[in-house]
Order: C-alpha cells, then sequence, then structure tokens
C-alpha cells in the first residue's frame, strides 16, 4: 500500500507542468523511497537471525581467565539481545589442554562420534567452540576456526616490591637480571621458559614447581630466592591483584592474540552472529572494561590514597598504588600526601667550615701583624739585626699573602657562577710561596755558598773574630724574582690559555631532567697539567734547598742560622709531599 502510495504521488508530480516544483518534489519522494527501503531490508536481515541461538561449548578450567571468560559470555547474552537473539551457552568442563583440545571440534570429528583427549573419550557432537585463552597460529587455523582476538598478552615478569635482604638490588628487565646473574623463576618446561633461555641464553634460571596454585613460585620470588618471575603477562596480571606486593614490570616477549577456536562446519549464521556478538564487545569497550576488572590493580580515584582513599595524595605529584601509599611520580617530591619539594643539595661548604677557614686566617694574619710589630720593636737589638729584619719581613709577607689562598677557596656559588676568585687562586698560592720560598732559598744558598768555597775551617775556629756572613736585602729581591719568574710564566700560560672558572656538575636527576644534587668547583680543562707544573717547579726547589742544607749541616747556627733554615725547608717539602699529592687526589676526584 505504501509503495502503491508513493508511485502514485510520483505520477502526479510527474504531470506537473511547474518544472522547479517538479525537480524538488521528485527529489523529495526519491529520498523517501530510498529511505522505505533500507528500512525493509534491515527488517527482513534481522528477521533472517534465529529467535534462540544455543552454542555447546568446551570449558578449560583456568583461575586467571576464569572470571574474564564467564563475565565476557554474560555480556555476549546482553548483546545478542539487541539483535532480538536468546543465545544460550551449554558449557562442559574439558581437561585444562589446549593443542590437545582441538580435534574437539575439528571436521574429522563428526556428530555421532567420538574421540579421546588425554585417555578421556568426549561425544563429537558435544561441542561447537572452546572457552579458553587459545593462542591462534597457522597450524591451528588450518584445523578450525577462530573467533576475533580479544586480548593480547605476552611473556612478561613480575618482581616482589617488599624486598628485604638486598633492597638496593632493584632488578626489572631480564637483560639486567641476565648482566647482574640474579635468578629468574620459571615453571620447568613452559614455554616461558624456552622463550626467556631463547632470547637470553646466559640467563639464571630458577625452576618452580608445576601445581594448581601459584604458591611455589610466589614464595621462591617473596624469599628473594629469585628476582624475577617469567610466565604469561595476563597470568601475573590476575596475580598481582591478589597479591599487592607484586607487581608486573613492563618486560614483553612474543605477543600473542587470545581467541576462542570454533568449527570450521560450524552453522554460517551461528559463526557470524558469534563473530558478530565479539566484534561488538571489541567495539562497545566491554573488553576494556573486562579488563581492568580482572587484571588491573584496583587503585584509589586521582587525588586520594589510604586503605579506604581516605587521605590526600597530590595529585600533580603522586598517585597511590595497590597498598593505598601515596607513591610519589619522582624523588624531587616528598611528604606523606607528595606535595613537599625536596630541596635541591648543592654541596656548598659548610658554614662551619668557612668559619674554621676564616678563623685560621684571621689567626695567621694576626701572627704576621705581631710579628711584624716585634720585628720593629726590637730591630735594634742585636739578634734581630743578625738575622736581617728585611729577610724576615718578607718572610711575613710571603706567609700572609699564601695564606690569603684560604680567602678565595672558600669562594662559591649557588649556580654557574662566575666566581671572580677562582682564578685568584693559584696566583695566591704561588706568588707567596715565591715570596717566602725565595727568601730562604737566598739565606740557605748563601751558606752553601760560602760552604763550597772552601772559607769554612777559619770560619768555623774563631766565628766572633770573623765577619758575619750575610745576604744583602739585593741579592733576596733577586733570588725572589727568579723564583717568581718561573711562576708568573706559568701563571700567566695557565691564566691565558685555560684559566680557572666555576662550573657546577650535576651528580644526580630525576627522571624528568630535574636537577636534585650537585656539585659546584674552580676548574678548567687542563688544571692537571699546569698545576702539576707548577708542584713539580717546587718541589724541585724545595729538594734543591734541602740538599743546600744537608750538605752544610756543620756550619755553626749563628752562621746564618743554618738549623732554623733547614728545619724549614724540610717543613716544606713535607707539606708538597703530603698536602699537596692529598690536594691533588682530592680535586682530581671531585672533578671526576
Amino acid at each position: 500500500g505504501v509503495s502503491a502510495s508513493s508511485w502514485f504521488a510520483v505520477q502526479q508530480i510527474t504531470v506537473s507542468h511547474n518544472t522547479s516544483m517538479m525537480h524538488r518534489f521528485n527529489i523529495d519522494w526519491l529520498v523517501r523511497i530510498a529511505l522505505f527501503a533500507a528500512a525493509t531490508l534491515t527488517r527482513s536481515s534481522a528477521q533472517m537471525y534465529p529467535a534462540e541461538l544455543t552454542l555447546k561449548a568446551g570449558w578449560i578450567p583456568s583461575t586467571s581467565f576464569e572470571g574474564f571468560q564467564s563475565d565476557l559470555l554474560d555480556r555476549l547474552v546482553d548483546i545478542a539481545l539487541q539483535d532480538n537473539v536468546t543465545l544460550t551457552v551449554e558449557k562442559k568442563i574439558i581437561q585444562e589442554l589446549y593443542g590437545s583440545n582441538l580435534p574437539l571440534i575439528s571436521p574429522d570429528c563428526n556428530p555421532g562420534e567420538t574421540t579421546e583427549v588425554n585417555g578421556v573419550s568426549y561425544e563429537c557432537s558435544d561441542f561447537d567452540f572452546l572457552i579458553g585463552d587459545f593462542w591462534p597460529n597457522p597450524e591451528r587455523y588450518a584445523l578450525v576456526d577462530f573467533t576475533p582476538p580479544w586480548l593480547t598478552t605476552s611473556v612478561s615478569t613480575m618482581k616482589y616490591i617488599e624486598k628485604t635482604k638486598n633492597p638496593n638490588l632493584d632488578v626489572t628487565t631480564l637483560n639486567e637480571a641476565t648482566r647482574a646473574g640474579v635468578p629468574v623463576c620459571a615453571l620447568e618446561s613452559s614455554y616461558a621458559e624456552r622463550l626467556v633461555t631463547a632470547a637470553f641464553p646466559d640467563v639464571n634460571i630458577l625452576h618452580c614447581t608445576d601445581t594448581d596454585t601459584p604458591d611455589d613460585c610466589l614464595n621462591l620470588l617473596k624469599n628473594e630466592e629469585c628476582l624475577l618471575l617469567a610466565s604469561d603477562e595476563l597470568y601475573l596480571r590476575y596475580l598481582q591483584t591478589q597479591y599487592p606486593h607484586f607487581e608486573v614490570t613492563g618486560e614483553h616477549l612474543v605477543r600473542q592474540l587470545l581467541a576462542w577456536p570454533m568449527r570450521k562446519n560450524l552453522d554460517p549464521t551461528a559463526s557470524f552472529l558469534l563473530n558478530k556478538w565479539v566484534y561488538a564487545a571489541i567495539s562497545n569497550m566491554v573488553i576494556d572494561e573486562l579488563y581492568f576488572e580482572h587484571f588491573e590493580k584496583k587503585l584509589c580515584p586521582i587525588g586520594t590514597a589510604g586503605a579506604d582513599c581516605e587521605l590526600p595524595c597530590d595529585p600533580d605529584h603522586g598517585s597511590s598504588n595497590a597498598q593505598g601509599k601515596c607513591v610519589c611520580e619522582s624523588i624531587r617530591w616528598t611528604g606523606d600526601d607528595c606535595s613537599v619539594e625536596v630541596a635541591q643539595e648543592l654541596n656548598l661548604i659548610p658554614p662551619a667550615i668557612k668559619a674554621i677557614a676564616y678563623c685560621m686566617f684571621g689567626l695567621n694574619a694576626l701572627l704576621v701583624i705581631l710579628g711584624g710589630i716585634w720585628l720593629r720593636v726590637y730591630s735594634d737589638r742585636p739578634e734581630v739585626k743578625y738575622s736581617q729584619p728585611g729577610f724576615l719581613a718578607l718572610v711575613l709577607i710571603g706567609c700572609l699573602v699564601s695564606t690569603s689562598t684560604i680567602l678565595a677557596m672558600v669562594q662559591e656559588d649557588e649556580g654557574d657562577g662566575p666566581v671572580d676568585a677562582c682564578i685568584a687562586i693559584p696566583w695566591l698560592y704561588s706568588v707567596g710561596f715565591s715570596i717566602t720560598f725565595g727568601t730562604l732559598f737566598a739565606k740557605i744558598r748563601r751558606v752553601y755558598g760560602i760552604f763550597a768555597q772552601g772559607h769554612r775551617s777559619a770560619a768555623m775556629r774563631d766565628v766572633d773574630s770573623t765577619r758575619r756572613a750575610s745576604t744583602s736585602f739585593q741579592d733576596t729581591l733577586a733570588t725572589i724574582g727568579k723564583v717568581l719568574l718561573l711562576d708568573v710564566i706559568i701563571l700567566v700560560l695557565w691564566t691565558g690559555v685555560d684559566p680557572l672558572h666555576w662550573h657546577r656538575d650535576i651528580i644526580r636527576q630525576d627522571q624528568f631532567g630535574f636537577t636534585l644534587e650537585s656539585h659546584g668547583i674552580c676548574t678548567s680543562h687542563d688544571w692537571m697539567l699546569f698545576l702539576g707544573a707548577l708542584i713539580a717547579l717546587h718541589v724541585a726547589l724545595c729538594a734543591i734547598a734541602c740538599y743546600m742544607c744537608y750538605v752544610s749541616r756543620n756550619i755553626p747556627s749563628r752562621y746564618s742560622e743554618h738549623k732554623y733554615l733547614t728545619i724549614a725547608m724540610v717543613s716544606n717539602l713535607q707539606v708538597f709531599a703530603i698536602g699537596g699529592t692529598y690536594d691533588t687526589v682530592w680535586f682530581a676526584c671531585l672533578l671526576e
């Protein structure tokens, strides 16, 4: 009746003399006719589905997959109702075998016949498809059909996160376990063991028994007899939902699809509908919902933590784990709710050490000042004149300049600088050394010269009648200038070519690149070359001076103070041998 009415309307429009109106009405009614035809075809297709569909399934019991697949079947029944089909699945438990169970639905197993699997006989008519976590592969597909894959899995690993024996030994991947030589648990002769040993031939496998419960493998892992458990990923994810202190790692070896096998000669309508409904479960996110329900840990909502999700957890810097603990995303954040930012450790010189350094410099400066005052007050005394006041004053000045190096060394910056005092460190030390040592060297060189010239015998017999052998102030300045010139040449090259500058090295960062710890120091690229040249020069000068003191050891003390000069020279050499070596090694370790 509707078709006849439509045709009558089209005829009326055709005889119309208004061409514009006729064109508009033609399009309108053609669209209506097309929609009507589509609706008619849809109703016809829907009516092709049976009102009821009964399928017989072989059910493989599996602790980890049983809940998921049972819920999936229930959802498929609901999806079938949307197509006006009442789906009934008659389940019959079969042995927990996979490839060996496929003959139950192969084309060679016809209704009325029986087949035997692992010593158990089954009726071929009892099964249309099998319910289990089957891995489709070419050999199996040649024997049976498969539904659309509804999940993926792989061989993965799991670790125990509450270690006590080796808390600092954190192994996450099989590669790390192989390099560290730590045991990896796996069921003996299992697919996971074969795959792991093939990928990592040197891995240390510790076998656990194949039982109906995972207690053996988990106990080995919990007792830290092995640090990883290798098995099917979904099986491990199921275990971690039951045992919160275990955690699945990101390891993935050989991705596998999971699907249900069906008879190749299954009724085409039944096969079509089962596939259609599985596809619907995938596209409607039913599979995703079931996956998170059965294979993911139940976590608190964002921003909360605690056993009952009653505690706060900063949503920007942390999240709750399976135990309800607020875990910070980075070690940059701390506190029970991950809201406290950890201050960067700059490894600055402690204030107490700085205070001691300033006090030591102040003490030395005070002694120099007091020594200068004493020298000025008693400059006319015979003992002072005998020791040459100008000589003693230069020693004091050299000590003060050299000690000033302490002030430069305690200067630092919390960032990347600059610290201008860096360049002054070698200059203050070397200039102070040149003045102090050059003065002493001039004096001992004069004594050694007298000894070498053979003037010793008369002087030894009557010191009072002999004119005091002295070193002129000009000779002392000349010697200081020569020693200082050698130092200045090295220092000018160092300053011009590769000057010391402030540099802050990053010691530790979080996974996002934020610096957690750093250390600043005055350094340069070739500092060891120039510092080594200075130390070699100074040690050589000290060694020469000590030699002169030794060969002149029999000259009386009053004759140019040989005894005290020797003590000073040996003391300088000891400082270089002990302190210089220590400082160089310490400085090098900091740079490394």
